[in-house]
């Protein structure tokens, strides 16, 4: 009977730590997804200021100062 009960206390014990461990898991997860998108955002938002930048520069024949090529 003695072992039982520590048996049952042993994987009630496992369980609870598991299930902490994988609310942990999620939550960092979440976490990493809600950096992802925000990261994404900045890489959208340089790539648009570049291409408005080389757009610039050709509609103002500065294309190659852009470029750094010397002419």
């Amino acid at each position: 009977m003695y072992s039982v009960f520590w048996s049952k206390f042993g994987l009630t014990f496992s369980f609870y730590l598991f299930q902490a461990y994988t609310m942990e898991l999620e939550a960092e997860v979440a976490k990493l997804k809600e950096e992802n998108q925000e990261l994404l955002k900045k890489q959208v938002i340089m790539v648009i200021v570049s291409c408005i930048r080389i757009y610039v520069a050709i509609k103002f024949g500065l294309i190659d100062v852009y470029l750094g090529i010397a002419g």
